[in-house]
């Protein structure tokens, strides 16, 4: 039969660990010669190796199968793998630091800026119109007032900006970063503002 390959693994299971084997498999063997015949020389074979086989010693215990594979998976092991490797964690963070402080730059640059045209740049001839007058210009508190409005989304905006980088950085860190190496970042640590 087809299935015989089937039946005969189960009789040779059974029979190798000395269990009854399955009213099912028995079934089968009565319509089937060659497993029957293959059952009968397994239960020779069996029994031949049970008969000579010498007598296990008192000494010996009996879990000695479970201990050495115990023992064995506890030496197999695998050491758990890092995700990234520091060269990559280390460039992540350089390119965060260079980002966060290019965006500090930016603000301090935007907080010192002149707020009028001073002498020089007009001798530069950096103003497209060169017959300026004094009556061209808002006066001093006006134009004060006026950039001040103009500063605020501005500034708000780009504390926005550094904020999200500070935010990415800390949960780049915090998911990327081996816990205990010197990039890490507890979870207490509040970020940090400036």
């Amino acid at each position: 039969m087809k299935a015989c390959w089937f039946f005969k693994f189960i009789i040779s299971s059974c029979v190798s660990r000395e269990k009854a084997i399955p009213h099912f498999v028995k079934k089968h063997e009565e319509n089937c010669p060659r497993c029957e015949l293959f059952h009968q020389q397994h239960e020779q074979i069996a029994r031949a190796l049970t008969v000579y086989a010498p007598p296990i010693p008192d000494s010996i215990d009996h879990n000695v199968k479970s201990r050495v594979m115990t023992e064995i998976k506890s030496l197999h092991t695998p050491a758990p793998q890092r995700a990234f490797s520091p060269l990559t964690i280390a460039t992540a963070c350089a390119c965060a630091l260079i980002a966060i402080s290019l965006i500090l730059f930016s603000i301090n640059s935007l907080t010192n800026a002149p707020t009028k045209p001073d002498a020089s740049s007009l001798a530069a001839g950096n103003l497209t119109t060169k017959n300026l007058t004094t009556s061209d210009f808002p006066d001093e508190l006006s134009f004060l007032k006026l950039s001040a409005d103009i500063e605020k989304p501005l500034r708000k905006e780009i504390e926005k900006v550094v904020e999200s980088a500070q935010s990415a950085v800390t949960l780049l860190a915090k998911n990327f970063v081996p816990a205990g190496s010197i990039f890490s970042i507890s979870d207490n640590q509040p970020p940090q503002h400036q």
